[in-house]
């Protein structure tokens, strides 16, 4: 295999175990994972995380929400 091409066995699915006689055993923890909502809120736990450790003091609510993405609204009567 040259330099630029991908070994393609790398991106295949997982192996299923086998049991006695061949047959397929279910793994309720092998599962594909394709939630777009799940996927950025995992990106926006690990942005939370990385900035945190970084940080030499606790996080302000200001900054929390500038890393989360909130957009504060005006009060009403303020």
């Amino acid at each position: 295999m040259g330099e630029s091409e991908v070994d393609d066995t790398s991106f295949s699915e997982p192996a299923r175990p086998v049991a006695e006689g061949g047959d397929s055993v279910y793994d309720q923890f092998d599962v594909t994972l394709e939630d777009g909502d799940l996927l950025r809120e995992v990106e926006l736990t690990t942005n939370l995380i990385i900035a945190a450790s970084e940080a030499e003091e606790p996080l302000s609510t200001e900054e929390i929400d500038r890393i989360l993405g909130v957009v504060p609204h005006p009060r009403v009567g303020d």
